[in-house]
């Protein structure tokens, strides 16, 4: 009976940790593109876009930094190829895809598909990392879950002209990034500190993409404290909610920490409804039909999980 409280009280700690990670996550989508506006930036060059993402995630790491430095210290030469190749797939690629790509897509359609990230990284862990057994359950809800959120786009069957493909089509590219670093982390994070990696894997990823933008004439500038507070609050959403998720994923399996990934488009589209007054732009009916079929292939993979 102690046992079974036990794997409760954890358990209601994963759902809780991990779904105000997704709820921050969530409200990045709609509060990236209210960022471009303050920025001047909505018909911004790629590399305004990548410079912007340089800057939040520099300042990610350094908010990090600072609040951990007496306790994580410096990188030692076993923790630069975690550090590396985290970098590379979770700030780098996973960024640079969603930046363009949400600018040229809503922050709805931009949180249903970012939805998905929980299926990607489901199939990678058992097909590329062999974390875990693929199953058919978990197979028939990736695919369910896949379906929903091609739902929102295609279910008035305009699928040439109701879909593009340098923003959907980017943001997709990004959530295979994320689903890749979650499974890198989970992997590096037996060896190295997860706080540590998140912290140098921001400020390196950072320094790149800042070095790109500002080379190719992507600069970015910030002329009210409401752009600057908007710049401040996506690097702290970066900060905080990627550490609690780092730890949860050394703590738990790969699936029972993703599988709570689902709610980061609900809270997307809330957050987006909100801040951007989107509800007109997507048929609500389908983006609920949406969000179900999600929740349903979620419950699906869970279950097979025994979770």
């Amino acid at each position: 009976m102690a046992s079974k409280r036990a794997e409760i009280k954890r358990m209601g700690i994963l759902a809780v940790l991990a779904s105000f990670c997704c709820a921050l996550w969530g409200s990045a989508f709609p509060v990236v593109k209210w960022g471009y506006a303050l920025s001047g930036m909505t018909d911004g060059s790629v590399w305004q876009y990548i410079y912007y993402a340089g800057l939040r995630f520099v300042l990610a790491g350094a908010l990090l930094w600072v609040m951990t430095v007496r306790k994580i210290g410096l990188p030692k030469r076993q923790d630069w190829q975690p550090i590396l190749w985290i970098s590379l797939f979770q700030t780098v690629l996973q960024y640079t895809f969603f930046y363009i790509g949400v600018s040229k897509t809503s922050g709805t359609g931009a949180s249903i598909i970012a939805g998905g990230n929980v299926f990607v990284a489901v199939m990678i862990s058992s097909l590329v990392f062999h974390n875990e057994k693929l199953t058919a359950p978990k197979v028939i809800g990736c695919l369910l879950g896949f379906f929903g959120i091609l739902w929102v786009h295609l279910h008035d069957f305009n699928m040439l002209t109701g879909m593009h493909w340098l923003g959907e089509g980017l943001v997709f590219m990004a959530t295979i990034s994320y689903a890749i670093s979650t499974n890198l982390m989970k992997r590096f994070g037996k060896t190295s500190s997860p706080v540590l990696l998140a912290t140098y894997q921001f400020i390196v990823g950072g320094i790149v993409m800042l070095a790109a933008g500002n080379i190719f004439g992507g600069t970015v500038t910030l002329q009210t404290a409401q752009s600057i507070g908007v710049l401040g609050y996506l690097s702290g959403v970066s900060a905080i909610a990627y550490v609690i998720w780092s730890l949860l994923l050394k703590a738990y399996p790969v699936s029972s920490v993703a599988v709570f990934g689902f709610t980061t488009p609900i809270f997307g589209v809330i957050f987006s409804d909100i801040l951007l007054a989107e509800a007109g732009i997507f048929d609500t009916t389908a983006v609920w039909i949406a969000l179900l079929l999600i929740a349903i292939g979620i419950m699906i993979v869970n279950r097979s999980e025994g979770v």
